[in-house]
């Protein structure tokens, strides 16, 4: 498979983001091996992440950014998105790390390609 299968973008959404957090929120998510691009929209209190699923989860990006001081939108819709896009997560990882599997009952090994006749 492809790095970029397991590349995906989210957004995260907080309570407040001012023009004054911009740096702490850049340190915070350029600690993150996964994290490959972000950006930071204060109008909408919201940052748009593309990170890499098997380096690292939207939780653990949510965690760390809490853990800075910002607080993660608790309305029903945000629990909501947190629960789905953790789970999206969650099953990316282990598809990540599930072997291909046969088909036609023949392990992949004993394929074989046929020969011209």
């Amino acid at each position: 498979m492809n790095n970029n299968d397991w590349v995906r973008t989210h957004k995260i959404h907080l309570e407040k983001i001012t023009e004054s957090d911009i740096p702490a929120i850049k340190q915070c998510l350029d600690t993150h091996l996964g994290v490959q691009q972000f950006g930071i929209l204060t109008k909408k209190n919201r940052i748009c992440v593309k990170y890499d699923m098997c380096l690292v989860d939207y939780e653990t990006l949510v965690e760390s950014l809490e853990s800075a001081g910002f607080t993660y939108k608790q309305d029903w819709l945000g629990k909501t998105k947190k629960a789905w896009i953790r789970f999206v997560d969650q099953t990316a990882r282990k598809n990540s790390q599930h072997r291909p599997v046969a088909c036609c009952n023949r392990p992949p090994h004993t394929h074989k390609a046929k020969e011209s006749r």
